[in-house]
């Protein structure tokens, strides 16, 4: 959000009022999902859990690591399953299972929340969204991306 901000995409106003509305919505799944940074490039990751519905890669930080999310109640079974084959894990402080499928029921009330609020413009320098595989030419301003951020990092 900040770096939209920073591009030209949204204005500060903007960009507080995603920030708010986002926050305000997160309560209701609050306590309920977890993350884990995993040693493992997304790739590898993705093969050891399989086609679990309830656990992602939401984040796919670096060439060598990423981070998973999903339901709080398989996290420590995920990161202690991991361990076992010789993957470190950390336990990444957050009750909340971000850029993941278990926010799609909060992306309906994040469009009617911002869809009358934002008039995005076009960058005045290059932005490139770590939301997308291939940002590049993506619109990166309206309220469809942000509400697609939320489930996607």
């Amino acid at each position: 959000i900040a770096a939209s901000v920073v591009a030209g995409t949204l204005s500060p106003a903007e960009g507080a009022l995603i920030v708010t509305r986002r926050a305000l919505l997160y309560r209701q799944v609050m306590g309920k999902g977890g993350m884990i940074l995993v040693n493992l490039p997304s790739g590898e990751t993705e093969k050891i859990l399989g086609p679990r519905k309830d656990l992602v890669v939401a984040i796919d930080s670096s060439p060598s690591s990423c981070v998973v999310a999903g339901d709080k109640d398989i996290m420590t079974e995920t990161a202690e399953a991991f361990k076992a084959q010789g993957v470190k894990t950390f336990t990444i402080e957050s009750d909340i299972a971000f850029h993941s499928p278990a926010l799609h029921g909060l992306m309906d009330p994040l469009r009617d929340a911002l869809g009358q609020f934002l008039a995005p413009t076009s960058p005045t320098i290059k932005l490139y969204s770590t939301a997308l595989v291939d940002p590049r030419g993506q619109d990166l301003r309206g309220v469809e991306y942000w509400a697609g951020n939320m489930v996607k990092g």
